[in-house]
């Protein structure tokens, strides 16, 4: 993903918020778990997790917790 053509301050936080879903990302990866594995062990919905990932969603502080 790219920051859109936004003011560098948007732009800034784009790129950290795609740092954040790449870790995520990664993390689950890394124990070679699915998405369904993790939103089963997270206890969340797995559209609403799946657009966590893409960035088309905004996780509450609940959510980060259970991930």
């Amino acid at each position: 993903m790219r920051a859109p053509d936004v003011p560098m301050e948007l732009a800034e936080r784009w790129n950290q918020t795609v740092g954040f879903l790449e870790s995520i990302r990664q993390l689950r990866d890394a124990k070679g778990w699915s998405e369904e594995r993790l939103v089963e062990r997270a206890d969340l919905d797995r559209s609403y997790s799946a657009g966590i990932e893409v960035g088309a969603r905004h996780p509450s502080l609940k959510a980060l917790g259970r991930l």
